[in-house]
Order: structure tokens, then C-alpha cells, then sequence
């Protein structure tokens, strides 16, 4: 069954390939078979909606290129629980405290430290908290893009 809903500027008619239940792990290879979209929860969805522009560009390559790119804070993000991405959400701005409810685990300072590490690999002098330029993603435009996502 094809549910149409609208997103930016085009139509989802249809999801081919499968869900990715590991926040868009896979997504460099997806969108060689042609997936429109990804449904995840990953706590930086504008790299998301880069790789999915990319190849619906027909730029591949640069969808490859910004996959490849962040695929460790993918990877890193998917920690059990929520406690990372929780985590993820308060250095965005987004939430104000990172607490996870019992029996869940907190963040641990380890998983923290390695979590801001991270970071500063995949976003070198970004401010996480702030609207991510489409600059941020990769070192060349492809298609008609405007200068943020």
C-alpha cells in the first residue's frame, strides 16, 4: 500500500527498500535503490534530508560523500537506551537536562566525553545548537541547493 504525504517542495509516493531501525546506518546504500526518504530517529535529521537531496539530485557521489562523513555519530547515537541521544537533544538545545527515567541508564561521563568527542570530529567549529548551514554537510553544492537545510 503507497501513502502520499508532503514534504518539502516534492511527494513521497512511495518508500522502496525497507525502514532503517538503525537511524539511516544504511542510508548511503538505500539510496542507490532508490529509497525517497528515511524514517528514523536520529537526532540530526538535516543530515538526513542532505543525503536524501543528494540522491534525489542524482549526486550520488555526494550523498555517498556526507554519509560516509556521519556515519560514526550515527553509529555512536545508537547506544542502548536513550540516555545518548537525550544527550544529543540538551547539546542542541533542545532539551534541558538529559535525565532518562528508572530503569533506564543515565548517560555515563565516559559515554558523555566520547559523545563530545564525536561531535567535534563530525562538526568541527559548528554550534550543534544553532540551524545547521547546508555548508556543514559536505565541501561542494549539487543541484540547484540554497545555503541552509
Amino acid at each position: 500500500r503507497l501513502v502520499s504525504t508532503e514534504y518539502p517542495r516534492r511527494k513521497i509516493g512511495k518508500c522502496r527498500g525497507r525502514p532503517d531501525p538503525a537511524v539511516g546506518s544504511r542510508a548511503g546504500f538505500d539510496v542507490e535503490q532508490g529509497t525517497e526518504g528515511f524514517m528514523t530517529g536520529f537526532a540530526f535529521p538535516e543530515i538526513l534530508v542532505a543525503i536524501d537531496a543528494a540522491a534525489q539530485a542524482g549526486d550520488l557521489a555526494a550523498a555517498h560523500e556526507i554519509y560516509s562523513r556521519f556515519l560514526p555519530l550515527m553509529v555512536f547515537e545508537q547506544q542502548p537506551g536513550v540516555g545518548v541521544r537525550k544527550e544529543l537533544y540538551r547539546l542542541r538545545g533542545l532539551l534541558e537536562s538529559p535525565h532518562v527515567r528508572h530503569p533506564a541508564p543515565q548517560v555515563s561521563p565516559v559515554a558523555a566525553k566520547g559523545l563530545a568527542d564525536q561531535i567535534a570530529r563530525s562538526f568541527p567549529g559548528v554550534d550543534i545548537a544553532k540551524p545547521l548551514p547546508a555548508t556543514t554537510f559536505r565541501s561542494r553544492p549539487f543541484g540547484g541547493e540554497t545555503d541552509t537545510i
